[in-house]
């Protein structure tokens, strides 16, 4: 008994030392997407290697966040693509829709910020 407690004690030691002076050992520095995010990578022809870049799996999250509200994340990214139209060469289906989503979004703030605006002023006038 006071055997197993040594060596618990001891693995708790190892433990705090790591942690101390390796931090980054036990920090994860790259994003590992649930399988939901997986699922979009095919789609936004995002294959192998990439799919470890940190870069694109935000991205790849934001999409999928940004769609995913509105209904089956893949039958929404094949509607954004019938929109869109064909990917210009140079560019690629990722950073497309990433922009075009982060565009929707922004626009989306400003139209509250205008509406908020609208309704200021005619509190001013009077209610007109």
């Amino acid at each position: 008994m006071a055997e197993r407690m040594m060596i618990g004690v001891a693995q708790k030691a190892v433990e705090t030392l790591r942690n101390k002076f390796i931090p980054s050992a036990n920090t994860q520095t790259v994003f590992v997407p649930q399988e939901e995010y997986r699922g979009i990578f095919d789609l936004l022809e995002v294959w192998d290697k990439e799919t470890a870049d940190p870069d694109i799996q935000d991205k790849t999250k934001f999409i999928f966040d940004s769609i995913k509200e509105k209904g089956e994340p893949k039958e929404q990214l094949v509607t954004l693509f019938s929109t869109m139209g064909a990917t210009p060469q140079g560019d690629t289906k990722l950073n497309r829709v990433y922009r075009y989503l982060k565009l929707q979004k922004e626009s989306e703030k400003v139209k509250r910020y205008y509406d908020t605006l609208t309704d200021e002023m005619r509190a001013i006038n009077g209610g007109r």
